[in-house]
């Protein structure tokens, strides 16, 4: 008993250290897919981000050679996760970003819009 005991309270404490930044557990999502390999459509995304004033980091490898990258704000904060895949050279990714985070939306989008229109 004592032991399970020391197991749950270990787990519970463990399980506290994930940080979800503004994303939140249970994020929107939206998809976009550019005509473009992963590594242009990252470069072009890394200095959209820079221009809104975000900044883009990889986290870990996805299962198939995808890429995970985090969307920081000035503060360090994770706003956003990006999911990118890619077939050829066709890329997709997944936005994920905090359901009440309007500006993060919008950064998005903006920086979505502007390496379609570039990519494209």
């Amino acid at each position: 008993m004592f032991n399970r005991m020391i197991l749950v309270v270990s787990l519970s404490l463990l399980s506290g250290c994930v940080n979800l930044g503004k994303v939140g557990m249970h994020p929107q999502l939206k998809t976009s897919s550019f005509s473009a390999s992963m590594d242009r459509t990252y470069r072009c995304l890394d200095s959209e981000a820079i221009r809104q004033a975000l900044r883009l980091t990889e986290d870990d490898r996805l299962p198939g050679g995808g890429r995970r990258y985090n969307l920081l704000d000035q503060h360090n904060a994770v706003v956003a996760w990006l999911d990118m895949n890619s077939s050829g050279k066709q890329t997709s990714i997944d936005l994920f970003y905090g359901r009440s985070e309007p500006q993060t939306e919008r950064q998005l989008l903006t920086m979505v819009k502007q390496c379609q229109r570039e990519l494209d």
